[in-house]
């Protein structure tokens, strides 16, 4: 389309109505991954809290440590996945957004903190890895 000339009033509300669906999206899968996150939080404090109890069996602890790596492994690849998704979408909506002569929406927010999750699970894999293998005696 060109710079001068702008969408004709039936499109622009079909391309109007693909914007504002694509940032309902947006909205909700950014709502879902920061519950699944707290969620992955909350689990990984509760078993670690209850892996390190005075006369816990040292096979247990170690178990439950490996169970700690394997839920971060699994929540790393989920926030890499996140992450790939929330760049599609980015790319959907400006071109969208483009279209309809709008400012770009910023999503830099949600890949940072997929970024940031998916390093800081691969951090805790690595340390409950170390802790099953190396610490736990």
């Amino acid at each position: 389309m060109s710079e001068k000339a702008q969408a004709p009033l039936p499109q622009r509300q079909e391309l109007m109505a693909q914007w504002q669906t694509a940032m309902e999206v947006y909205k909700h899968h950014f709502d879902l991954f920061l519950k699944a996150v707290a969620l992955y939080f909350a689990i990984v404090g509760a078993v670690a809290g209850f892996m390190y109890r005075d006369s816990f069996p040292l096979s247990s602890q170690r178990a439950l440590s490996v169970l700690i790596a394997f839920l971060s492994v699994v929540t790393m690849m989920g926030c890499w996945m996140s992450f790939r998704y929330v760049k599609r979408l980015r790319d959907l909506v400006s071109a969208l957004a483009s279209d309809l002569r709008l400012k770009d929406f910023p999503f830099t927010g949600a890949l940072s903190v997929s970024g940031l999750f998916s390093w800081t699970a691969g951090a805790i894999a690595v340390l409950a890895l170390l802790n099953a293998f190396y610490f736990i005696r």
